[in-house]
């Protein structure tokens, strides 16, 4: 599991050290388990856009479908300045986007889960605490900021860790996903057509969805809450099938990344 973690790609429990318990205290007048049915019925807006782009590729072929979830009836489509196809191989810098203003899907997120001012409170101050966890550690190593590809590969990776119980893919394999997932962004029109905003959005959400299912399943195992830890494992079954717009049983790492059946 140390080498899984190894780069900023998975928000660990290990790295929240003593405030992990603190969360487990804090959160559970609120309920974690039923956040953890409650927010896939929440965060679909969040997801909309980036869940149009093609992100993975199925096995002999594109995924040219769409998939996840659905844009909600009535919003335009996507806006900004479509960017021309880029040609060769794509660079990090791709799939990098400016932030238009300071974090607010923390915040967002929180004021549709929470029922009371308190409560909401908390949910932002954790949500916030995951975001900055991921930032902060890029920022440790190198890694570029606001890059979607690599907030996507984390997104992965650390649903797939916690569904799968611990069995994920190796270094390798996640490198090739990242790298994966770079190409299809570039080559997709509508990826191209985002904006800074729904790119900073989407960004926003797969860290925090990931990095708030890390934390809640790790701190319930730690506790002794397998009821609890089950819950999250449901939710990250979803964050992927949502995401990936197919069911978590057909999707599958290789030496080439993570392909779909």
């Amino acid at each position: 599991m140390k080498q899984f973690y190894n780069l900023v790609l998975i928000c660990a429990l290990a790295s929240f050290s003593s405030s992990a318990l603190l969360v487990s205290a804090q959160i559970a007048p609120y309920g974690p388990a039923a956040l953890a049915r409650q927010m896939p019925t929440v965060y679909g807006p969040y997801l909309a856009n980036i869940s149009r782009v093609r992100i993975l590729q199925k096995r002999g072929q594109l995924n040219t479908s769409t998939v996840g979830i659905k844009l909600p009836k009535g919003q335009p489509p996507n806006t900004g300045r479509p960017a021309s196809r880029p040609t060769g191989a794509p660079t990090s810098t791709s799939t990098i986007f400016h932030p238009t203003q300071p974090p607010f899907v923390p915040q967002q997120l929180a004021e549709r889960l929470g029922k009371t001012a308190e409560e909401q409170k908390f949910i932002a101050n954790t949500l916030t605490r995951c975001l900055n966890f991921y930032t902060d550690g890029a920022r440790q190593k190198g890694v570029p900021l606001n890059d979607l590809a690599r907030a996507i590969n984390y997104y992965i990776a650390t649903n797939y860790f916690v569904y799968s119980l611990g069995a994920g893919p190796n270094q390798p394999q996640m490198d090739a996903t990242r790298d994966m997932i770079r190409t299809n962004l570039t080559n997709d029109e509508t990826f191209q057509q985002m904006s800074d905003h729904q790119k900073q959005e989407a960004y926003e959400t797969l860290i925090v969805l990931a990095g708030f299912v890390d934390l809640g399943y790790g701190t319930a195992r730690k506790t002794g809450d397998e009821s609890t830890a089950a819950q999250f494992r449901d939710m990250a079954r979803q964050n992927l099938e949502t995401l990936l717009g197919t069911k978590v049983e057909k999707m599958h790492f290789t030496s080439e990344g993570l392909v779909l059946n």
